[in-house]
Formats: C-alpha cells, structure tokens, sequence
C-alpha cells in the first residue's frame, strides 16, 4: 500500500468552512478512482490539517494525481489557500490487522451505540459495513433514529 501524508498550510479561520467543505467535495470527487483505498482528514491539537491518502500503489496515486478531477479539486483549493499543501509518500511495510471495524465486535446483535463514530459507513455503499446493508437502518440508520438493535449479519465487518 502506497500512503500519502498531505500537510495543509494554515487555514485562516474565515476560510475553515470552506477548506473543509472543499475536502468533503473532493472525496466525492474522487470516490471511484481506481486504486483509491482511503482519504482522510486529520485536524491538529494546534489546529493545522493534514490528509491522509491511501493507495494500493503509487502508480495509481500518480494516475490519479494526473487525472482531469485532481486538476480541478487543486484548482479549487488553490482559490482557499495562499500556499500548496506539503506531501510525503510512505510504502507500508507492516500493519497490525484488527478484528473488524468496530473493534471486534462478535456479539450476536449490535446496537447503534457500537457504530458511534463510525458514521462515515453511511453513504459509502462500497464500504464492507454496508455489504447487503441495502434499505437497511443498520449502520447508517439505526445511530440516527434510535431504533433497536440491528441483527448481525455475517460476512461484514462488524459482523463476523
């Protein structure tokens, strides 16, 4: 795995919401780049951001970054920031694999508290803690409505 360490420049306070608006629009953008594993956003104790950019190569990460889409998302940053972001490039060499997402949950129900902060599964249909979650409240519904305890369902990630 390729990964990428993006340090933002400071981001004025008057300009805060539209950098994070402008990183929000960009994953969107990008979602169904191929090789694309992740793409987060990180914010410091001292308030400066930086991204982290997970590829299963740094071919794709180049490809990407020459792709017509990454032209226009820097274009756009370039209009909220008076300086370039700053990258370093890592090749992962060794992990700790974890059991599931959710912190190994194996419970034969989960509730919607077990998904607390993991709301970034709603929405992302390719995310393995939505597999066969079609039309289902589990993890993107349930934490927003209260409703009971969602079934586990074999094969997921919060699910084993």
């Amino acid at each position: 795995m390729y990964i990428a360490l993006v340090e933002f420049p400071p981001v004025p306070p008057e300009r805060d919401a539209a950098f994070r608006d402008w990183f929000a629009w960009s994953n969107e953008r990008l979602e169904n780049v191929t090789g694309l594993a992740g793409r987060r956003l990180l914010v410091g104790e001292d308030g400066t951001y930086t991204a982290i950019v997970e590829h299963d190569t740094a071919a794709t990460f180049g490809d990407m970054h020459a792709s017509p889409e990454a032209v226009a998302i820097q274009s756009r940053l370039a209009a909220i920031l008076a300086e370039r972001p700053r990258a370093r490039s890592f090749e992962l060499v060794d992990e700790l694999k974890v059991s599931g997402c959710c912190g190994g949950h194996s419970d034969a129900a989960t509730t919607p508290a077990d998904h607390a902060g993991h709301a970034d599964h709603a929405g992302h249909p390719g995310h393995p803690a939505n597999a066969g979650h079609a039309g289902h409240a589990g993890h993107a519904g349930a934490q927003l409505t209260g409703e009971a305890p969602v079934p586990a369902m074999a094969g997921s990630c919060c699910h084993p």
